[in-house]
């Protein structure tokens, strides 16, 4: 069974697994740019890839998901829908996945040092989706 710490880290990392997956959702129907867009699914895949291994281990020590709370929920979509009624082009769907990665890999962070003491496996997803976001960000570069 894992620790407090633990569960609570693998809860933080599934929920910036669902809000990335959330929010690559919303912008894919504005891209337009094949490579752009292929791009955007392969790291959506990765996210979800991140987040079927969160949920897993949740299960096996009874725990519920986290989802993120329905205020930011709404607020991101709102945000992003604007954003993009406003400049629906490649360059902007860019940008708005980019900034998504590092509001990702900021919460993770904290998140990780916040919950120092959790397990080494569960250490080991928050630097994959660390990576995993820092990778998508850097691939994103080229389109903005």
């Amino acid at each position: 069974m894992l620790d407090s710490d633990s569960i609570k880290l693998l809860k933080e990392v599934n929920a910036g697994c669902k809000t990335a997956t959330e929010s690559i959702e919303q912008v894919l129907p504005y891209v337009k740019n094949g490579d752009l867009n292929r791009l955007i699914k392969d790291y959506s895949s990765r996210h979800n890839i991140i987040g079927l291994e969160c949920h897993r281990l949740l299960n096996e020590n009874g725990e519920s998901e986290k989802d993120p709370s329905t205020a930011n929920k709404l607020f991101m979509s709102l945000t992003t829908d604007v954003k993009l009624l406003l400049d629906s082009g490649n360059d902007k769907c860019a940008e708005l996945m980019a900034d998504g990665c590092a509001m990702g890999i900021k919460s993770v962070a904290k998140y990780k040092n916040k919950y120092a003491k959790a397990d080494g496996q569960v250490i080991g997803l928050a630097n994959r989706l660390i990576s995993t976001e820092q990778e998508f960000f850097n691939s994103l570069l080229p389109h903005l």
